[in-house]
């Protein structure tokens, strides 16, 4: 299922390809290890944010498109590619910014995936 709400740029049918790739308790492994390193790499983010450390802010956030793309959050690319280019100007306001905007639609993502997750495990 393909989800198109603006709020949540995230695709939930990447986590149904990966218990159809895996054996039920290995996928579950996969995700549950992806959205928890997705967590932290977005609290890097954010600390990393507050810091002003835009090298660190860089690397955050090729994380978090890596892993994202991984367990179907690429829609949080456009924002994640803002941030990035925004590391190189010297626009600290817009930075922030857009820090604070890619965190909440992360963890807005997170806990709608971590629900469905959730559910899967329950079916196991």
């Amino acid at each position: 299922m393909l989800l198109h709400d603006e709020h949540l740029p995230f695709c939930s049918s990447k986590i149904d390809e990966i218990y159809c790739e895996f054996e039920p308790q290995r996928a579950k492994a996969i995700i549950n290890g992806a959205l928890d390193e997705f967590a932290i790499r977005l609290s890097v983010l954010e600390c990393a944010g507050k810091q002003n450390n835009r090298s660190a802010v860089r690397k955050a956030v090729d994380a978090l498109m890596s892993i994202g793309h991984q367990i179907g959050l690429g829609g949080l690319t456009n924002a994640a590619h803002n941030v990035r280019a925004l590391t190189a100007a010297s626009d600290d306001p817009a930075l922030a910014a857009a820090v604070a905007r890619l965190v909440r639609l992360g963890d807005m993502c997170l806990a709608s995936l971590w629900a469905i997750q959730d559910q899967k495990n329950r079916q196991l």
